[in-house]
């Protein structure tokens, strides 16, 4: 469970959590810095971390759903980032796109939902990068009890806004 050695230099080079700059300047600054970095990934074999943001995506001209990332799938409506994308998945969809907001959470886009990958960029080094990530590894933490709490709030939240989306839905500006 070694962590390939441009992973922990390139992440944890920087001291993001004492940063006086605001988090998504930092984010901003370094995915500038850090741009098309790629860096190989334990597993699955061949996946591969590139440093990038919107504009290096499969996403850049597809505004609509990248505005929904912020609005839609969170409780609050936040302004994400994207922070790079993991080449070489089996995600259904293109390429699993990493995004941060302002909680600092870090999430995955896989072009049908939002997931939670780690609470920060350290965790995420140690969970997503340095730990075996098999389809039966992801099977357990989906079924486990973060994931049904995950699986719980997320049904809730589209309970609560279902109505609004849909009156927005009918209003004459969607027509």
């Amino acid at each position: 469970w070694k962590c390939h050695q441009n992973v922990k230099d390139i992440f944890l080079s920087h001291s993001w959590h004492r940063a006086r700059m605001e988090y998504l300047d930092w984010v901003y600054r370094f995915v500038t810095r850090y741009r098309s970095e790629k860096l190989p990934l334990n597993k699955p074999a061949g996946a591969v971390l590139k440093i990038c943001g919107l504009e290096d995506t499969e996403y850049k001209e597809k505004l609509d759903e990248v505005t929904g990332w912020g609005k839609f799938y969170l409780r609050d409506i936040v302004d994400m980032r994207v922070v790079g994308v993991v080449e070489g998945t089996s995600c259904p969809v293109g390429d699993l796109v990493l995004l941060t907001c302002e909680d600092k959470k870090l999430y995955a886009y896989d072009g049908e939902e939002l997931h939670v990958v780690a609470p920060n960029l350290p965790k995420l080094i140690v969970f997503f990068f340095c730990c075996v990530q098999t389809e039966r590894d992801w099977k357990g933490v989906k079924m486990g009890p973060v994931g049904q709490r995950l699986e719980e709030e997320y049904k809730r939240m589209v309970q609560q806004k279902k109505h609004s989306f849909m009156q927005s839905l009918k209003s004459p500006a969607h027509s």
